[in-house]
């Protein structure tokens, strides 16, 4: 029976997330979700599991979709969610004018298939941090000495600043005709989540003491997550993100942490799948399902999606034929 907690936590489940190692559950993370994007958490308690869920409830404008444990998917004790505990949350979730639930299941973690079509996506993981040594893979070895000798370095106990953050952030997506999901707002609350918790980590890679890219790694008890990443367009060729992986795996490895999640990798994009697998990571395939609660708003937004979509292909291609001539 799924048990209706509201938007705070109770003393029942903050135990539960505390003793699960989960952090994206917590109150801290919902605070910074709505604060940088505006999102009503959810949460929900299974007591007989033991187990709990929080849905954030995103606005498309009159849309509303709620993110099973955004953004890594997953429950509070970090399985993935049977088809009879989706059910239960969809309808628990009607009472709050959710249109549409999507679930995210990682291909590193025990899973039964859902009822559905998944979107499927290359996922890719470092599943052994506690034997990684970047000198004893070849080419990581060689990537690292190249970016050595240009100067990249990590700065120790930089100032973060949340404007340059977001600036080298929408810098990467633009070069990549990505679509920008996160404003502003988001980037100072992450930054202020720096200074209050030790799950969340910023690192700024420099050169000549200038900052050329960073990275956001998120720690949890045995599992880390490369959450955002930017290098600025100058400074691509020195091997700035090598640096700033290699500086991720091993702050990991610090922490006892047995796997390092490198994320979801669009599908057209098989060179940077084969990039994150040179750190001696693996792929699998990684399913993201969508479920309607309200079939009547539900397929509305798939025509505004696809729509959106339409337009997106229309829009890259141009941008190509532009830079091919």
């Amino acid at each position: 029976m799924l048990i209706d907690i509201g938007s705070q936590v109770n003393s029942e489940l903050s135990s539960l997330i505390a003793a699960s190692g989960s952090f994206f559950p917590s109150s801290a993370w919902q605070r910074h979700l709505q604060k940088g994007l505006g999102v009503q958490s959810l949460y929900f308690n299974d007591p007989q599991a033991p187990d709990g869920m929080v849905v954030q409830v995103f606005q498309r404008g009159p849309f509303r979709v709620g993110y099973l444990n955004f953004p890594v998917g997953g429950t509070i004790c970090r399985v993935n969610p049977t088809m009879q505990m989706i059910d239960a949350l969809r309808e628990n979730l009607r009472k709050y004018s959710v249109h549409r639930l999507r679930v995210r299941q990682s291909a590193f973690r025990c899973h039964e298939d859902l009822t559905g079509s998944p979107v499927l996506e290359p996922e890719t993981a470092v599943t052994d941090v506690q034997h990684y040594d970047g000198q004893k893979i070849p080419k990581v070895r060689r990537d690292l000495n190249r970016a050595e000798r240009f100067g990249i370095t990590i700065a120790k106990n930089p100032v973060i600043s949340a404007t340059y953050l977001f600036n080298t952030y929408v810098e990467t997506i633009n070069r990549y005709s990505g679509e920008l999901r996160y404003p502003k707002e988001y980037f100072v609350s992450l930054v202020d989540l720096t200074t209050r918790h030790r799950e969340v980590r910023i690192f700024i890679a420099e050169k000549e003491q200038q900052p050329v890219g960073f990275l956001v790694l998120i720690l949890e008890s045995n599992t880390a997550y490369y959450l955002h990443g930017g290098v600025s367009s100058e400074a691509r060729k020195y091997g700035v993100s090598d640096v700033l992986i290699d500086r991720a795996l091993c702050t990991a490895r610090d922490r006892e942490v047995t796997l390092l999640n490198l994320m979801t990798s669009p599908p057209d994009q098989p060179s940077l799948v084969k990039y994150k697998e040179k750190w001696g990571a693996e792929s699998r395939q990684h399913k993201t399902y969508d479920f309607p609660i309200n079939h009547l708003w539900n397929k509305a937004l798939k025509v505004v999606e696809k729509t959106y979509h339409k337009i997106k292909r229309k829009k890259v291609g141009k941008n190509q034929s532009n830079k091919a001539a």
